[in-house]
């Protein structure tokens, strides 16, 4: 079939960028609108809080001492802003559930915010 394209050429630290969106040609109308409205809002970020923001990365930790997983999660906080909120969802990422019991030396996955 037919695809019909529009792409914007952009400038970051130097180096030319291109960003192209696409669709069938029967179906680009319908996605017009979306497509340019992304390639017009793709600007140089100012904002210095935006820029501040540090990532949410996963740090393992050692477990020190006989506990549940929750009370484990509960000396180990989720960052605000993680895409896991929850003991349950951290127990998850550690293929666990929240009420296992720990013993001293097992390798944990917490999550952690990045400091600059």
């Amino acid at each position: 079939g037919v695809l019909v394209v529009a792409s914007t050429f952009f400038d970051r630290a130097g180096a030319v960028w291109v960003m192209h969106g696409y669709a069938a040609e029967a179906d680009f109308p319908d996605h017009e609108q979306v497509i340019l409205a992304t390639m017009d809002g793709f600007v140089n970020e100012t904002d210095p809080e935006v820029l501040n923001i540090q990532p949410v990365r996963i740090d393992i930790v050692t477990n020190d001492r006989n506990q549940t997983f929750a009370e484990f999660a509960a000396r180990h906080p989720i960052p605000d802003g993680a895409d896991i909120s929850s003991v349950e969802g951290l127990a998850i990422l550690n293929g666990i559930e929240a009420g296992t019991s720990l013993e001293p030396g097992r390798r944990l996955k917490v999550l952690v915010r990045s400091s600059s």
